[in-house]
């Protein structure tokens, strides 16, 4: 595992992350619009009431104004802020040898000196496939990926008509979930 595999797949998922990192300013700068119109309710509402229409565009014109000024620093911070952890997690000394083993139940992520994991294919909804990495849809909406420098140029093929006939099986089976 390398660190570029690692930035291929964060900077794959990157647009499905920083969704969150874009609506959060304007949620807080929401917040914030709320609390200062409550905490000055008697002023406010006056003129709320007074000009209903003035004060409903002033309202949120200023919410998108402040909270489009802060964008570049808020998605920034929040992406790099997510990259040092997930780097961080990923790359610590006990994952840096990873092995893959494929088997008629699944997947099996074997850390070095952590965890084994196993992925079953029943779990597995969709492939997807990258110059760099198979990608694994998970039922629980995550992605699994595997590198494919992992493996020998002969045993990619096979892993990749494998996991498409297990994918392929699973959801034809009746007891597949939805």
């Amino acid at each position: 595992m390398t660190y570029r595999d690692e930035i291929v797949f964060e900077l794959w998922r990157a647009p499905r992350v920083l969704l969150f990192g874009f609506l959060a300013p304007f949620g807080a700068f929401f917040l914030w619009a709320v609390y200062l119109f409550v905490s000055c309710l008697p002023n406010s509402w006056t003129y709320a009431v007074a000009h209903p229409g003035v004060a409903i565009q002033w309202y949120f014109a200023s919410i998108w104004h402040y909270a489009v000024s802060w964008l570049p620093f808020t998605l920034s911070v929040y992406f790099f802020r997510r990259q040092a952890i997930w780097l961080w997690y990923r790359l610590s000394v006990g994952r840096t040898g990873i092995t893959y083993e494929v088997t008629e139940s699944g997947i099996t992520n074997e850390y070095g000196k952590g965890p084994t994991i196993l992925m079953p294919w029943a779990n597995v909804k969709s492939l997807a496939r990258t110059n760099r990495l198979l990608l694994l849809r998970s039922d629980y909406q995550g992605w699994w990926y595997l590198p494919w420098q992992a493996f020998d140029a002969a045993s990619q093929e096979q892993l990749w008509a494998y996991a498409q006939q297990h994918v392929a099986g699973a959801s034809k089976s009746p007891t597949a979930s939805v």
